[in-house]
Formats: C-alpha cells, structure tokens, sequence
C-alpha cells in the first residue's frame, strides 16, 4: 500500500476528524495530497475551472504515484518560497450536485480513462447538503494519460501538477504493460557448527512485483569461485524452472551461469518461480575456516542480469557477509551457532 492508498483509507475510516486534524494541524500540500477550493461557490455543481482542474489532478496523478485532492478547501503558503498550506474549511453548498457532477465527468476527463477513480463525500449536514469531496486517483499501468481539456500530460511533481515533457511522454509509453522482477533468495542449511562439515546451499527465485506477466524470463548469474551452480536442478532431480542453458566454459567463467525461459514459462504477478541453487565448490562448509575473520567480510558474493520480453534488463550484486550469515544460520536453528559467533571478530 502506498501514501495515496493509506490516505483514502484514513478519509475513509475517520471523515471529518481527519479534516479537522489537518487544519489544526496545518497541514501542507504534498506529493499525494492536493487541497482545491471551489471558483464559483455560489454556483451549484462543478464548474469549467473545476473540470479542468479534475483533468489535471487525474492526469498528473494517473501518470505518477496517485494522490489525493480534497475539494472545499482554501490553502495558502505562509511565505515566500513556502509550500501552500490548510488555511479554512470552505464547505461546498449542494454537495450532492457536485459529487454527481464529478463522477459523471470521470469518463471524460482523461485519456485513456482511469476507472479506478473514486469520490467520496464528507457531509458536514447531509440535511443541508454541504461538506466536502475527497478525490481518489490511483497510480495506473494505462498511461501515459492526457487531459482531454486541455490535451496535454501532466504529472505530480512535490505540490504542484506540472505538463511532461516529450522524453517523459515517450519514457511512459515505453513502461506500458511491463512486469516488475527482481532477484530474491533463500538460505538452507543442516548440521552442527562442531561438526565442520554444514550442508549450505542459496536459492534464487525470480520474483514478479508487477500486475503484468513476465514472458520468456531469463536470468545471468555469476558467483565467487568458492560456489557453484548444482547441475542436479532446483531440487536434486535434475528438475530446472528455467533451462541451464550450455556455454562455453570460458564465457561462463566471465559471465555466469545462464538460465533461460520459452514460450510456456511465464512468471506470474506477485509470484515468483525458482531458478537456481548454489553451494560451496567443496559441497560441504567448514565453519572453522571462518573462525578469525571479521563479521563484514564479505564470503559469497553475485552478479546478475534479469532478463524478460518487453522490459529493459535489470542487473544487481548480492553480497553474503558473516553477519548476515550467522544470522541466517540462526533462524535456521544450526546448533553450536553462539560457539562460530564467538569465533569472529565484531567491529
């Protein structure tokens, strides 16, 4: 959940106490909180200034992190060069002509539509018909989306909805439709410390952030001599996710390990699938042979590349310190863990 999402939780959950805690609070304009007050009170519904001031909110926030506007407020900045600040309530009259007014121009105020937009109202009097609108625009995959006011791209830039520029545009409609990978891992291990001969071994899973799928995904990796890659699979049946593709052992020496999807393997959103295990070159760990070292030496150490159609490659290193280590080794309930510990250096 992001800042714009936790916020309309919280108009959702706490109304008018949270308005009310805002201007106590003076509470400034951001990144995902926009105030906005009315051109023409005194006319009922929403005018030509708040439509177009509704494109641009839906545009700017569409195309960045989402946001928030809150309508039927006046904020002003308390200095020169200071962010415009909650100044007064001023509660729209025919709230419900207004909020109607809204969500019937939602459909038109941007293209492509974001029809995850909503409005919620904040009665002061639902008898008298008057409150507030609190405006939520969340974060899209759709974009870039463009005001159909005034036809031009907007984004949210600190407190203020500012036209793209032609490289942003072009940038966004680059990023349409792409997964979100990145590399993540598992320690597993046996054994006692005493024993100097632990079972170790690092798994490595693709992960997918994204909302998209992630097609014909791949992944480069290369690790320091004293690991290998197990050429018996993910789980020692010689069962892979994605294939061990053979190289040259000169070029997998200067770059890794290759893995690599087909046409059937997919990695799915807020999934991940496991590509690889690595362990040490002698099979078996002697911890004795750490014993001595400082807790920041770094023991295992990876570079990588993910690769996957129609999103740019995303390369890293990953670093395996005594520290984090030892620390794996203790959730994973290894015995004698204190005695390695008490071997190395702490500084």
């Amino acid at each position: 959940m992001n800042s714009a999402d936790y916020l309309f939780d919280q108009f959702n959950e706490l109304g008018l106490r949270l308005l009310n805690k805002m201007k106590e609070d003076k509470q400034e304009e951001g990144l995902f909180l926009d105030f906005k007050n009315l051109s023409a009170p005194h006319i009922p519904g929403a005018g030509k200034t708040e439509r177009e001031k509704y494109a641009q909110a839906i545009s700017g926030y569409s195309n960045s992190s989402g946001g928030i506007i809150v309508w039927g407020i006046d904020c002003r900045s308390l200095g020169k060069e200071l962010p415009d600040v909650f100044n007064d309530m001023k509660p729209i009259k025919n709230l419900r002509k207004f909020l109607t007014d809204l969500k019937n121009f939602t459909h038109q105020a941007t293209d492509p539509i974001n029809n995850k937009v909503q409005n919620i109202p904040l009665f002061i009097n639902e008898t008298e018909d008057s409150g507030f609108v609190v405006t939520f625009v969340p974060e899209s995959d759709l974009g870039p989306h463009r005001s159909q006011v005034d036809n031009e791209y907007y984004t949210r830039i600190e407190s203020s909805f500012k036209k793209m520029s032609h490289t942003h545009i072009a940038d966004m409609f680059g990023k349409r439709q792409r997964p979100n990978l990145q590399l993540d891992y598992q320690i597993s291990a046996s054994g006692n410390v005493l024993s100097r001969s632990l079972f170790f071994r690092i798994h490595f899973f693709i992960k997918n952030n994204g909302r998209y799928l992630a097609t014909y995904p791949a992944l480069q990796i290369k690790s320091s001599d004293n690991l290998t890659i197990s050429e018996h699979g993910v789980d020692g049946w010689n069962n892979f996710n994605l294939k061990l593709i053979y190289q040259n052992p000169s070029i997998t020496k200067e770059r890794g390990y290759l893995l690599s999807g087909g046409i059937n393997d997919v990695i799915h959103p807020n999934s991940s699938i496991e590509v690889c295990m690595f362990l040490p070159s002698a099979n078996l760990i002697d911890p004795s042979l750490w014993y001595g070292l400082n807790m920041s030496e770094k023991i295992f150490n990876f570079t990588y590349t993910i690769f996957a159609e129609g999103m740019p490659s995303i390369g890293g290193t990953l670093h395996f310190d005594l520290h984090s280590i030892v620390e794996e080794l203790r959730k994973l309930k290894i015995e004698n863990i204190d005695h390695l510990e008490s071997k190395l250096i702490n500084e």
